[in-house]
């Protein structure tokens, strides 16, 4: 019964993982898309730049916590 929990473990870890890379391969395409402006001057551009890093690492620091400390306390 172990190993197969642990099989499916693995399975969900694996499943995440690459949710999280498709997640950041699109993420910089489509925040440009909806971001970028034609009349944008080059400091609004690197706020907004700015702005959607901070965002994206304040959800990647709280998916991790959350994936580091398991879903058996939720």
């Amino acid at each position: 019964m172990g190993e197969v929990s642990s099989m499916v473990a693995w399975t969900g870890r694996l499943l995440v993982g690459a949710v999280l890379v498709l997640l950041g391969i699109f993420s910089l395409p489509l925040t440009a898309l909806v971001f970028d402006g034609e009349g944008a001057t080059r400091l609004r551009g690197a706020l907004v730049g700015v702005l959607a890093a901070l965002v994206g690492a304040v959800i990647g620091l709280v998916m991790y916590f959350i994936l580091l400390s398991g879903f058996d306390s939720m």
